[in-house]
């Protein structure tokens, strides 16, 4: 059976935030490139990330993705006011200069990849993801070839999903749970692919409305280069995405 639509409180405590708490969003940030050059919406400089990175882990909030969502999974309430860490595609600055910043502050990250991309000029080798796995780092799929799902025929949505789990399986030894859908696009019919692949969550961008929450369907925060202690709180408050209209979810 999918995981239904519900609202999203599973991650508050009623008694300390009040009503407020109902609204509450635990932050998914996401990154794609930590470079000093490249595409502004895609890019975040090495400076610019450091700090932002800097200011999370000085609240004590930083969590593993896939521990919150097998908490979630066990019906165990997480405690306080998580911050989860996303890295989209496999890139090489995400090892060079993502990686030993979050190493240095002890924080958990995900990283999503795309698996043919593994091994290509300016994305990560095989050699790099087994040494961010063994450091805690979690490996989830971004499907095989990144191509954008809500245009394939079903049975390659399936080959994409379900073969690139197989692959990182194979490569890292060790269970692939997360999945990211590229372009954040999905459907009804994408999602319970997803899940009959054997993940158990999957996240978009900011698609979708973010009042619902859905373990196949997790919003999103794209970080950006502005790192102003009060943009970095309201993206770590909670309710940051409620001022977000949604996109579309293909």
């Amino acid at each position: 059976m999918p995981f239904h639509y519900t609202l999203h409180i599973e991650h508050y405590t009623l008694a300390k935030w009040g009503v407020l708490s109902l609204f509450y969003k635990a932050p998914i940030f996401l990154y794609h490139h930590v470079a000093t050059s490249g595409d502004p919406a895609m890019t975040v400089s090495p400076e610019a990330f450091r700090r932002q990175m800097e200011q999370v882990a000085g609240g004590e909030r930083a969590v593993s993705l896939k521990g919150w969502v097998e908490a979630l999974r066990e019906k165990r309430r997480s405690l306080g006011r998580p911050v989860m860490v996303t890295f989209d595609d496999g890139y090489l600055n995400t090892y060079t200069e993502a990686f030993p910043v979050l190493r240095r502050l002890r924080m958990p990250a995900t990283l999503f990849v795309a698996t043919d991309w593994v091994g290509r000029r300016g994305s990560l080798q095989w050699e790099h993801l087994r040494e961010m796995a063994s450091q805690g780092w979690t490996i989830g799929s971004h499907t095989k070839s990144h191509a954008y799902l809500p245009e394939l025929s079903p049975s390659k949505r399936e080959e994409e999903i379900a073969e690139s789990k197989q692959i990182l399986e194979d490569r890292l030894q060790r269970p692939v749970t997360l999945f990211s859908y590229p372009v954040g696009g999905y459907t009804e019919e994408i999602m319970d692919a997803v899940q009959r692949a054997g993940y158990h969550a999957a996240c978009t961008t900011n698609r979708g409305n973010p009042l619902l929450f859905h373990l196949y369907r997790l919003t999103r925060i794209k970080m950006t280069e502005v790192s102003h202690p009060w943009v970095v709180w309201a993206k770590t408050s909670g309710y940051y995405e409620h001022f977000k209209r949604g996109k579309p979810s293909h």
